[in-house]
């Protein structure tokens, strides 16, 4: 550019300037002019005194510049043109406001519908200088992030004509220093603001009285700046064990993922350490010690501090020895069996690459592994233990992204196909409404297999167990192996007890997985998943050293960068204005009530009623996403009503009535407090937040109707989302996309199930609904048949074309109740995970019984950190629909009296809305209620046993040749594993037993019957499809079913059942 021109443009901006610093000052002057007139006109009409309401509506600092009585004075002050006293105002506002203590401050800024809220912890403190205030909210604001500081300045040059108080620059405002110290570091710059500086800022007395040393936790992350740039911040973070807010210790900026001068980068935080470590950190004139505890990383940056081998290193793995195989251009680790990595081991490894090479040195293990010398070593020595397999980045981000992947993208036979693609995208987009609050990205219909590490957890953890439940059988064990496993270990509860079940499920997913979709899978994540388990049984639940905490801080940041104009200083000005803002206090948390309802008539509770209540991090509401909890005696409920009392809140509840499993693959859902419930109870319970142990989640089945086709007023017909139809004034309407909508754009809303708009959508009366589906493809082909009969009944409807009618198996491992899908016995053409034995499934739950029974003895009262936050234990619900308004009789909770009430109308509303609807919720049972359902167990096993012998005295006198009662002890039916079969040959080889067994075998066929039908049945009755399959009659490739003693009590079954008829065996053996 030419020297000239730039002193133009420079000029022209001087004048700009000039001219936005002229239109404030003449703004600020406008508005004092115009509000002397306001007020000399007030006075004209005889208005002695004006309210604060008033004031704030007239203009911009009105409330601080008219006193309550001096209103006068300050008139004649403005009209001999000596000013506004605002100081003198002030002072007299306040001491009136200290006199008259019945009014509420003009400044407090509260709002009048909470003043009457019982426990509210969100009351603002009595202010005592109005300026002070402003200052300190105006500072507090300016560091809450999001904001520029240009717009700062502009406000405060706005405000300071009024509040004279306040600076005209953010810097004096913020206290913000003038110099930051940043030192060269290879490839960019380095600003280390040290541990002791935070610490000072972060500890509090509660957490010292609850630890002895002060420990905390190392993250270090990269995070690029701007689009298009390779400039990235890898900030040093820090945490305090037990403590959810993570702070920064350093920061690198530079070009490049990584810092090139690895020394310098470390050199400050290992010299503080080592200082930290040895002389301990001195507050509040005590010496207390500190250590680290976890180093928080992903690979990247493991393999970087640690200088270590990457992830196409032969020896890459951190945990073990194995050696990899070059597969496809992946490095794959397929052996899950090699001697494991020690601290020991890893000091002699680094200690070796200062000794020369030689060709026996490079023929050994130890130089594969270890490619330099660390700086850290200098301060930690436990270079294995120390550093955590991060879940975030190896099991969401890492193993479960890659197995959706393989799915969504790949091009083997188990890729999705478009329709179920389109399937799983709806059904996770169904999910929406029920979510909870608890989660900050709720599910929407994806597009591709790109999702954050939070919605890969989410589905893991829970949508995943009914969005893939429709895949092939083998492909969908195959995810409730992975997680089973991760479910496991992300428990607080279960995470040792069970330790050992998730190592066997994690290994089984991961050799199953190679089955599945090829040696290509099993790279650095796949492979690190073997040494989770042993992990959190030292250390704690996989969430406990995960990096979520510090991702969120990594995007604050992020946010706080303003330009590209040293970005590094910007960062390090932000966090040391933090300093003298922050109080090391905590506030005790009080449930606060929300959304005041108008009050229920049929409920008898006095007091104002509300929607939500929020208590330790956690929301409760009559909403169907937060409205499922469970009680510390393992009760499900879902909460209709929240009503204040003197004694604080209490939720009204009903209960679900029933419980079974969910699943049986690869163990009992029971034994992780997996439920599938239906029914609400009639009766309501009244509860206290005291009763309730932690929140549920509610999830739809695929028995729910998302699609309705839908008849409106001109006879036109339409297949939309159910969350387009609503009631009013007893009539159906439909929301449907105004006609400015493109025909395209119309169908994609359809089909995302899209969010009604009252803008963008028209509101049509008096539809009427022809019929409900669960599939938009399905309503889409009877639409086409709608059209013209303008009826949709269940023998109209459109109906696939019969299939050939397959044999049945003989039986499957999977006893689950889900008969939509689970059921269906299909052939599946990918191979089959391996099975675990229901005798070692009830084996684990009664050692968890007896682990959780002596758990009890030890501590009997419950952690109240664990009541109000939001487990991930799930439980499987039905609700049904009952025409008829719901009504309960309920005792009072402490209270020998019975209140009568009935349910509200939102209550029937919801169930009707939403007609069958299956729910998962999520739930823990308590350990009473553990020993109390074993011992109803063994009352009732009790019972049974003595009913059996009455039973079967009664049937020896009515029919004494007729023997109906079970052999005794006849193994369980059907056989599953080899070893049961040898079992009960070994008890039919008593030729007692054999006839006993016949007798009770021919109960199950009968004349009528052909031969190979009765054959059948008894062999299904006898053996599992497993087993069945590794036998045929003579022996051919496999085992000889003609020799066993089995196959004579079938015989004897068969003679007994068809003795009046003639028996021929050769149709017997061609049975199937």
């Amino acid at each position: 550019m030419d020297p000239m021109d730039r002193k133009t443009v420079k000029r022209r901006f001087e004048r700009e300037a000039i001219r936005e610093s002229n239109k404030r000052v003449r703004t600020a002057e406008i508005l004092l002019e115009w509000n002397r007139r306001s007020r000399n006109q007030a006075q004209e009409d005889g208005c002695d005194r004006v309210d604060s309401d008033e004031e704030s509506d007239r203009g911009l600092g009105e409330a601080e510049d008219v006193g309550n009585g001096n209103n006068s004075n300050a008139e004649e002050q403005e009209n001999e043109g000596e000013g506004i006293d605002v100081q003198a105002m002030e002072g007299e506002r306040c001491r009136e406001a200290e006199s008259n203590s019945s009014r509420s401050s003009e400044l407090d800024g509260s709002d009048d519908n909470f003043n009457d809220l019982p426990e509210s912890d969100n009351e603002p403190e009595p202010v005592q200088h109005p300026n002070n205030y402003v200052r300190e909210q105006l500072s507090e604001w300016a560091l809450c992030g999001g904001v520029s500081m240009s717009k700062v300045d502009d406000l405060l040059k706005r405000l300071q004509p009024i509040h004279q108080n306040l600076p005209l620059s953010y810097k004096t405002l913020l206290k913000t220093p003038r110099n930051v110290h940043v030192v060269d570091c290879g490839n960019g710059s380095l600003w280390y603001y040290g541990i002791a500086p935070q610490l000072h800022r972060h500890l509090t007395q509660e957490y010292l009285l609850r630890h002895d040393v002060i420990a905390i936790d190392i993250n270090i992350d990269s995070v690029p700046l701007f689009n298009k740039s390779s400039t990235n911040f890898v900030p040093i973070l820090g945490k305090l064990v037990d403590s959810s807010e993570p702070f920064i210790i350093g920061i690198f900026c530079g070009t490049g993922s990584d810092p090139a001068d690895l020394d310098t980068f470390l050199h400050n935080y290992v010299q503080e350490v080592n200082n930290l470590k040895s002389n301990g950190f001195q507050y509040e004139e005590k010496t207390w010690k500190f250590r680290t505890r976890h180093y928080i990383l992903d690979q990247k940056a493991r393999a970087s501090i640690k200088c270590v081998k990457g992830v196409r290193g032969y020896f890459c793995c951190e945990k073990c020895t194995v050696k990899g195989t070059d597969y496809m251009n992946r490095m794959c680790l397929l052996n899950h069996d090699c001697q494991l990595r020690t601290d020991e081991n890893f000091i002699d490894m680094a200690s070796l690459q200062m000794m020369p090479r030689s060709e026996h040195f490079e023929d050994t293990e130890i130089d594969r592994h270890v490619i330099g010398i660390s700086l850290l070593l200098s301060c930690e020595s436990k270079m294995v233990s120390k550093f955590r397999l991060d879940s975030m980045h190896m099991v969401y981000k890492g193993v479960f992204l890659r197995w959706f992947e393989f799915l969504w993208s790949g091009h083997g036979s188990y890729s999705l196909g478009r329709r179920q693609k389109q399937d799983i995208s709806l059904k996770l987009g169904s999910f929406r409404p029920f979510c909870p609050s608890d989660f900050n990205r709720k599910p929407f219909a994806i597009k591709s297999e790109k999702l954050k590490a939070t919605e890969l957890r989410r589905i893991l953890l829970y949508d995943g167990l009914l969005v893939f439940r429709k895949l092939d059988k083998n492909i969908f064990l195959n995810f409730m192996l992975l997680h089973t496993a991760i479910y496991i270990l992300c428990s607080p509860k279960y995470h040792k007890t069970l330790n050992h079940e998730a190592d066997r499920f994690i290994r089984a997913f991961v050799n199953h997985a190679e089955n599945l979709f090829g040696q290509q899978f099993i790279v650095y994540n796949v492979h690190s998943m073997i040494h989770l388990p042993s992990e959190c049984f030292d250390h704690g639940p996989l969430d406990t050293f995960g990096a979520f905490p510090y991702e969120n801080l990594l995007g604050k940041i992020k946010s706080q960068v303003t330009s590209r104009y040293k970005p590094l200083q910007q960062i390090a000005k932000r966090e040391m204005e933090k300093v003298n803002k922050s109080e090391n206090t905590v506030k005790p948390e009080k449930p606060l009530l929300q959304m005041p309802s108008v009050n229920d008539p049929h409920e008898q509770l006095v007091g104002q009623q509300y929607k939500k209540i929020r208590f330790r991090k956690t929301v409760l509401s009559v909403k169907k996403a937060d409205s499922c909890c469970a009680l510390q005696d393992g009760t499900i409920i879902c909460i209709t009503n929240i009503v204040s009392s003197e004694n604080g809140p209490i939720i009204v509840g009903k209960r679900f009535a029933a419980m079974s499993d969910y699943y049986q693959y690869p163990i009992c859902s029971s034994l992780l407090n997996v439920y599938k419930v239906k029914q609400l109870e009639e009766r309501s319970f009244y509860l206290t937040l005291e009763d309730i142990s932690h929140k549920c989640y509610l999830m739809p089945l695929d028995t729910q109707e998302f699609y309705a086709v839908v008849v409106f007023t001109d006879q036109s017909c339409q297949a939309i989302p159910t969350s387009w139809l609503d009631e009013e004034d007893g009539q159906l309407i439909a929301f449907y996309p105004k006609t400015f909508w493109k025909d395209h754009k119309v169908r994609k809303a359809i089909e995302n199930c899209a969010n009604r708009n009252p803008d963008t959508f028209d509101k049509h009366w008096n539809v009427r609904v022809l019929h409900y589906y669960n599939s938009l493809i399905v309503a889409r082909n009877n639409l086409k048949k709608a059209e013209g009969t303008s009826s949709l009944d269940s023998e109209n409807d459109v109906m696939p074309p019969r299939r050939k009618r397959k044999r049945e198996s003989f039986d499957s491992t999977d006893n689950s109740d889900d008969s939509d899908d689970d059921e269906k016995k299909t052939r599946s053409k990918h191979p089959a995970p391996p099975q675990f034995q229901k005798a070692l499934q009830q084996k684990i739950k009664n050692n968890h019984i007896t682990q959780q029974t002596s758990k009890s003895r030890e501590s009997p009262s419950r952690s109240p950190s664990t009541v109000g936050i939001f487990p991930h234990d799930m439980v499987e619900c039905d609700l049904f629909e009952d025409d008829d308004s719901w009504s309960a009789v309920t005792p009072l909770r402490g209270s020998g009296s019975n209140v009568a009430s009935t349910s509200s109308a939102s209550d029937t509303d919801i169930v009707k809305k939403f007609g069958r609807t299956s729910v998962l919720v999520k739930s823990t049972l308590s350990q009473a209620e553990l020993m109390t359902m074993l011992s109803i167990q063994m009352e009732m096993r009790t019972k049974l046993e003595r009913m059996e012998r009455m039973l079967s005295t009664v049937m020896r006198s009515v029919k004494p040749s007729q023997k109906l009662v079970l052999p005794k002890d006849i193994p369980n039916l059907p056989l599953q594993t080899q070893e049961e079969f040898d079992g009960n040959e070994n008890f039919l080889a008593d030729s007692a037993n054999r006839s006993d067994t016949s007798e009770y075998l021919a109960t199950f066929i009968n004349m009528n019957m052909k031969l190979k039908d009765q054959t059948y049945t008894i062999l299904r009755k006898c053996l599992a499809d497993n087993l069945a399959s590794q036998y045929n009659w003579k022996g051919r490739d496999k085992k000889a079913f003609c020799s066993t003693n089995l196959c004579s009590a079938l015989f004897g079954a068969i003679l007994d059942c068809n003795k009046n008829s003639q028996v021929n065996m050769a149709e017997v053996e061609g049975a199937p």
